[in-house]
């Protein structure tokens, strides 16, 4: 990169009338695009947009949109599955998931999930969904797409984000309210806390995991 210059923008679907029409009225109100999501191999991109509810699927060779996939109301960002065969939308606007298949970039399976959900952590065979406000992890069995029950962490807690380890075995969930990081063992389901970690904790980093993000 030697240009450091915006060489071209990628639209994964036509904008909404209104927000067409009256673009600093309804400024405030749009979501867009928040994140995009590498597939495995890093060829594809996955760009969920918050106001279309769609998932774009975005060719980084030819820099263009192959596939637009309506998923549920207000999606904020996809997450990868580690072998990526998945890509998961954590749809906000309807408390929902949806499971694209990256094999056919279709909707395998649409699930119901938690209210504010801040990210989706995959561990012991499972893809683990963050109930901010809940108080619980729900987990999705990744062999049979469906829902395979909730964990509780705690109560009046404010989860936020999560890192899986190398081993795909063990999250550490930031819990902003209590200054507290939590060890989930995604297999045995065994919790354990870490307290004191410093205020307002609102992520972990592992070194090399696959499943670093933010909110």
């Amino acid at each position: 990169m030697t240009r450091h210059e915006v060489i071209k923008r990628i639209q994964i679907a036509p904008t909404p009338g209104i927000s067409a029409l009256e673009p600093t009225k309804y400024l405030s109100e749009i979501h867009g695009i928040f994140n995009a999501t590498p597939g495995a191999d890093g060829r594809y991109l996955y760009a969920a947009d918050g106001d279309l509810g769609v998932v774009g699927v975005i060719d980084t060779r030819e820099d263009k949109v192959i596939k637009v996939i309506r998923v549920g109301r207000d999606p904020w960002r996809t997450y990868m599955s580690h072998d990526g065969r998945y890509a998961i939308s954590a749809n906000n606007g309807d408390q929902t998931i949806s499971v694209i298949d990256t094999r056919t970039n279709a909707v395998a399976a649409t699930l119901e999930a938690p209210k504010d959900m801040t990210g989706i952590n995959f561990a012991g065979g499972k893809a683990w969904v963050i109930g901010s406000t809940t108080g619980f992890l729900y987990s999705y069995n990744l062999s049979t797409l469906a829902p395979a029950g909730r964990l509780k962490i705690g109560n009046n807690l404010f989860l936020q984000t999560s890192t899986t380890d190398l081993a795909d075995e063990k999250m550490y969930l930031a819990s902003a309210t209590d200054n507290s990081v939590y060890v989930v063992d995604g297999r045995t389901e065994a919790v354990e806390r870490v307290a004191n970690v410093g205020l307002f904790p609102w992520g972990t980093h592992i070194m090399d995991s696959k499943d670093n993000y933010c909110h």
